[in-house]
């Protein structure tokens, strides 16, 4: 009986140890500016997939991701090289499909998502751009 405890208590231990070995893992990028950068990835994606989804690129989105912008990014290229692909996506033709979703991937690409947060649509354009 003795020796059932003791192997309880030392497997409990050990079980203890080895799960408080565990490394956090710590995200650099705030709450608040998680929230815009997968809202701006939300819209992205909506505008890319415009052909099943419906969705169009007006004046409204370019806006809102023009406002989100600064944002995207604590790196200032990131954030310079998506401002310039916007402003070609306001050049574009609403009917020019491949060239939205072409422009659409790139800016996706520029966003700094922590690879756990990040969709399927940010992994295959951080990967193909």
């Amino acid at each position: 009986m003795l020796r059932k405890k003791f192997i309880f208590v030392g497997l409990a231990g050990l079980l203890i140890v080895g799960c408080s070995d565990v490394k956090r893992v710590s995200y650099s990028v705030p709450p608040e500016l998680m929230q815009v950068r997968m809202e701006v990835v939300s819209l992205l994606s909506e505008a890319h997939d415009m052909e099943e989804t419906g969705a169009t690129v007006g004046k409204g989105l370019l806006s809102q991701l023009e406002e989100a912008a600064p944002n995207i990014s604590s790196k200032a290229a990131d954030v310079d090289t998506f401002k310039s692909y916007l402003s070609e996506l306001e050049d574009v033709k609403e009917n020019d499909i491949q060239e939205i979703k072409s422009l659409t991937g790139k800016m996706v690409a520029c966003i700094e998502i922590p690879e756990g947060f990040q969709t399927r649509f940010v992994r295959e354009n951080k990967k193909n751009n």
